[in-house]
């Protein structure tokens, strides 16, 4: 099992994929105290780093990606699914 692989797994078993706390929220895999360490560090790099730095933390099974712009409003959520029409049409102005 790579490095990724374990870090999905911790994650899947509700761990902190880096200090293993099994707390109830994480983001990207991490606790928050880990997260908000991943957070700081990272706002120290130049933005032409960042996706460099990311993609190596992932494959050392630190960080798990970006979950972002991933989820999609339930079907039985009439507002949720007005909100999103609007937004694309907003965008479609732009």
């Amino acid at each position: 099992m790579n490095a990724r692989q374990r870090a999905i797994r911790a994650d899947s078993e509700g761990r902190c994929i880096q200090c293993g706390k099994a707390e109830g929220h994480r983001r990207r895999g991490l606790c928050n105290t880990d997260y908000m360490r991943f957070i700081k560090a990272r706002n120290q790099l130049d933005e032409s780093h960042v996706e460099e730095y990311e993609e190596r933390l992932m494959d050392q099974g630190l960080l798990l990606p970006s979950r972002q712009g991933q989820r999609k409003p339930p079907a039985d959520n009439i507002y949720a699914t007005v909100a999103a029409e609007f937004q694309e049409k907003q965008r479609g102005k732009k």
